[in-house]
């Protein structure tokens, strides 16, 4: 076989190396038993002085001498077929025998099975097979035509044999001589008189269960809340749901503000009688009230009376059952779909503004939540399996039964389905386990189990954050002292700032009037603190002066309107101070 492996030619430099690789199947146990040489020569042109150049080598592979190593499993498996025809093991049939004088009894035909295992490294035929039983003689249990078997491979070879099972001659050792032997390294020992159980293989499952989605991401179930509106004005009137939810189930925003108490189970209520009034005695709402039932508090004028107090009872003039106070006048945080104890905001509005809640529920809608899960079932074990049924659960939930009858997997084999599961009532990250059941030829029952792990996300429609204004001359002010300069001021003023220094922690605060005459705060500051700066028995209605102070010289200086008619929210930002709150008559306390 000669050919040229270049596919076209090549410069090579002085010192380069260049590899090259030829691949050829051939078969040298067949057609080259004796060896296999191959030689390469290589010719070159030489440039640019001209002329040519070769070189050869070659390799001989000498193939691998067949070299016996065969054995003998020592356990010898004896059988015989009783009087009454049934097959059993030796060893059985002779704790059967009742009458050591009954020939029928003691002599019987066995059938020895010797089983031959291929432990080299190529494939043997076997020509020739030697028994020697001890007090019996040698026996020739060369197998008919030859046989050969290949690494890894067994071979069993079957003997018929009278034996005396009245005779104490059971325990006779075997000597078995392959291919001339010796039997040290092809044949091996073994004796007739061990005599192994006969094996009742048990079926060996193992289970793989997943569940991914067709963009190949894990399972999570996914629930859309519905978006909430926010009350930026002050209501005349307010719709509440009864939901009979107790204190513990309330979701707003309130937080300090919303005072709730349980002195019963609500729950349980049938016709619960509802009151609801002002903190200053105003009359909304006396009447009884049903589950899913929506009560209004007030109607198109006027406002509503500041907080709001609504008691729950069992009964007309019976016991208190709950007790909440909430601010009605969106001052505090309002919003469809709050939930202050036993009942949901659904709506609030005024004679020009009107918000209501979505028409979605108060629930989450399930955006994503069907998913197909697939599992693998791989026969482990040493006989087929008889699949019987697959369960799915989440918990103590049964999510699915599927009847696999019918279906048998073979040695080494795997079957593979899936089952599409809606997960829609999942509300946490949540295990769903399988388990899978089969037969063995034997009636051996096997299972395995297998789990994965499916999230959960409530996805949320957040409302942008509504900016909160200052609507009067505050009494007090809540300032955070976060450092920055005067480039980073962030509001809705005409404000003078002046850097002068770095501003370390800690720093020196000086707040005083325009003119410099009241002094309103002097102290110690450290980044990050909120102080109060109050403006005594009256008002800020002017101008207030800030100076931030390091080591007795003015790091910075910022000069803003406080009375509220030029523009002041929460969160501005002058110069190093941040706007964390503030008091007035109008609006309470309003802080971040």
């Amino acid at each position: 076989l000669t050919n040229n492996i270049l596919e076209r030619r090549f410069n090579l430099d002085p010192d380069e190396v260049r590899e090259i690789n030829e691949f050829q199947l051939v078969d040298y146990c067949q057609d080259y038993p004796n060896g296999i040489t191959t030689e390469v020569e290589v010719t070159a042109d030489m440039f640019p002085l001209g002329g040519s150049c070769s070189d050869t080598d070659s390799i001989t592979v000498i193939p691998a001498m067949e070299e016996c190593n065969v054995a003998l499993n020592p356990l010898i498996r004896c059988t015989v077929e009783t009087p009454d025809g049934r097959e059993v093991l030796c060893s059985v049939y002779h704790e059967q025998v009742t009458d050591l004088d009954d020939r029928d009894q003691c002599m019987r035909e066995v059938t020895f099975e010797y089983t031959l295992v291929n432990e080299g490294l190529a494939c043997i035929l076997i020509y020739s097979v030697t028994a020697e039983i001890d007090n019996e003689g040698s026996f020739d249990i060369t197998p008919a035509m030859g046989k050969t078997i290949c690494p890894e491979e067994s071979l069993v070879i079957i003997q018929k044999h009278v034996e005396d099972f009245c005779d104490e001659d059971l325990e006779d050792r075997v000597v078995v001589i392959v291919n001339d032997g010796p039997p040290e390294t092809c044949g091996g020992f073994g004796a007739l008189g061990f005599f192994p159980p006969e094996v009742e293989e048990e079926c060996i499952i193992e289970l793989d269960f997943s569940c991914t989605t067709s963009g190949g991401e894990d399972c999570v179930v996914v629930t859309q809340e519905p978006s909430r509106e926010t009350c930026d004005f002050h209501p005349s009137y307010i719709d509440l749901k009864y939901t009979a939810g107790d204190c513990g189930s309330s979701d707003n925003s309130q937080h300090y503000v919303f005072v709730c108490h349980d002195s019963g189970n609500i729950s349980a209520l049938s016709n619960p009688f509802i009151t609801a009034h002002s903190l200053n005695g105003v009359e909304y709402y006396s009447d009884t009230v049903q589950v899913g039932e929506t009560l209004r508090l007030g109607n198109l004028y006027p406002k509503l009376d500041g907080f709001m107090v609504i008691k729950v009872y069992d009964g007309i003039n019976g016991n208190l059952v709950q007790k909440f106070k909430f601010d009605a006048t969106c001052a505090k945080p309002l919003r469809t779909e709050d939930v202050f104890g036993a009942f949901t905001v659904t709506g609030l509005g005024d004679k020009k503004n009107s918000i209501t809640a979505s028409s979605s529920s108060l629930s989450g809608v399930v955006a994503e939540s069907e998913f197909e899960f697939t599992f693998s079932i791989l026969n482990n074990g040493e006989t087929d399996a008889f699949l019987k049924d697959i369960t799915i659960s989440s918990g103590n939930t049964e999510l699915a039964s599927i009847d696999l009858s019918g279906n048998t997997v073979e040695i080494g084999r795997t079957y593979s389905n899936s089952e599409t599961i809606d997960l829609s009532f999942i509300t946490e990250s949540s295990e769903i386990s399988i388990t899978a059941s089969a037969d063995s030829p034997f009636d051996f029952e096997c299972r395995a189990s297998d789990t994965v792990t499916v999230g959960y996300e409530s996805r949320g429609v957040e409302n942008p954050p509504q900016e909160v204004q200052c609507l009067y001359c505050p009494k007090s002010f809540l300032f955070k002292l976060i450092g920055s300069t005067c480039e980073e001021s962030n509001n809705s003023q005409d404000i003078y700032c002046s850097d002068k220094a770095p501003i370390l922690d800690p720093v020196h605060v000086v707040i005083t009037d325009g003119h410099f005459k009241h002094v309103f705060f002097e102290g110690e500051v450290k980044k990050g603190s909120i102080f109060e700066v109050i403006a005594g028995h009256s008002s800020f209605k002017t101008d207030l002066v800030v100076k931030i102070i390091h080591g007795g010289n003015i790091a910075q200086i910022i000069k803003f309107h406080t009375s509220c008619n030029k523009p002041i929210f929460l969160g501005d930002i002058f110069g190093s101070i941040e706007i964390a709150g503030w008091a007035n008559l109008k609006q309470g306390l309003v802080t971040l």
